[in-house]
């Protein structure tokens, strides 16, 4: 029977090697999953999978296909792909796999304008927009309202 080291053991048990519990936010195909605690521009890219994307690179090709799984850096798979190249000439592939930090933009459809991401965003600055409202007008000029003399 062979020994299993420390670190082995420790990710059966669903924890690393230190001992503390790993949280994946990760779905069972590899993607991230929506409510894991992500920047806005990520939450989109989530939300953008299973629709139509255009993709440019920074060496200026560009690709067009839907978008199957989407990562936290940004690596990116596409099938029913349209490869446009530097020079305009285009060709048909069935899967592409994007490298996230050769990715310039992300064109996403109009419908995601729709998405859950922008109303909790629009809800939030509301927030913060009361909040600063309700601390106007309580200073005694341009200095903040201070306790010194003046």
């Amino acid at each position: 029977r062979r020994r299993r080291r420390g670190s082995e053991r420790a990710r059966e048990g669903g924890r690393d090697a230190g001992g503390a519990a790993r949280r994946s936010a990760r779905r069972p195909g590899g993607a991230m999953s929506a409510d894991a605690k992500l920047s806005v521009p990520i939450k989109l890219l989530l939300e953008g999978i299973n629709h139509t994307v255009t993709v440019e690179m920074k060496n200026g090709e560009s690709y067009r296909g839907e978008l199957a799984e989407a990562e936290e850096c940004m690596n990116l798979q596409l099938s029913g792909v349209t490869h446009t190249a530097k020079n305009g000439q285009k060709r048909k592939l069935e899967r592409v796999f994007v490298r996230g930090s050769n990715v310039k933009l992300i064109v996403f459809p109009n419908i995601l304008k729709e998405a859950t991401i922008f109303r909790k965003v629009a809800n939030a600055k509301r927030k913060d927009d009361r909040r600063l409202a309700s601390k106007r007008g309580r200073g005694r000029g341009r200095g903040g309202g201070g306790r010194g003399r003046g």
